[in-house]
């Protein structure tokens, strides 16, 4: 179990913190030794963009939640970090959360967009044009849960915006008046448009 709740590491992440606290991780650093001697697999060859990846228990909401931590690299060069996350966050609960986090820091003011596939079963949030949280609808009638968290790495490193240019690339971008217009359809999927209602109510 890790020694923080998710909020507290999706705080960090927003605050790109998490490759400064190795012992988070029970690790003493991120390097390649470090990340293999405590069992986190390596994804991908050594000499071109490789990552390390090991699944964690963490608090969320008095339950647990799997996250699987994902360390990228170049070569030898560190990139940056991610999760990919078992289902159990919704996509709502950790917008109101970043939102409470803007209202007490400046740094993290949001600016999102939102990316959709065509049938709204799945998408992404970019936050602050760096940040992406990917969302997918697992039941018929439940909200959008979180899948990843992922970032655009520094951009004096290779592959720096790979986030950010795979959302727009995969999904189409929806402006809050779009979204709001498609919702009106009761065809839509069931977490499309619980997410607009929310939108509109400003709770998010």
């Amino acid at each position: 179990m890790l020694p923080v709740t998710f909020f507290e590491l999706f705080h960090l992440y927003l605050k790109n913190s998490t490759l400064t606290n190795p012992h988070l991780f029970g690790l003493q650093s991120f390097s390649p030794e470090a990340l293999a001697a405590a069992g986190h697999e390596r994804i991908g060859e050594p000499c071109d963009f490789h990552f390390y990846e090991k699944s964690y228990s963490t608090s969320y909401q008095r339950r647990t939640l799997e996250v699987l931590f994902k360390c990228y690299c170049f070569n030898q060069q560190t990139l940056g970090s991610g999760f990919g996350l078992a289902p159990g966050a919704r996509l709502s609960t950790l917008l109101r959360y970043q939102k409470r986090l803007a209202q007490q820091d400046d740094s993290l003011a949001s600016n999102l967009d939102f990316y959709f596939s065509d049938d709204k079963q799945e998408g992404a949030m970019i936050l602050n044009d760096r940040y992406v949280m990917r969302f997918n609808q697992w039941s018929r009638k439940g909200a959008y849960m979180v899948s990843t968290l992922e970032s655009d790495f520094n951009p004096a490193t290779p592959l720096a915006n790979v986030a950010t240019d795979s959302v727009k690339k995969t999904f189409e971008h929806h402006s809050l008046a779009l979204i709001l217009c498609e919702a009106r359809n009761r065809k839509q999927p069931a977490a499309f448009r619980k997410l607009a209602r929310e939108m509109n109510d400003a709770i998010i």
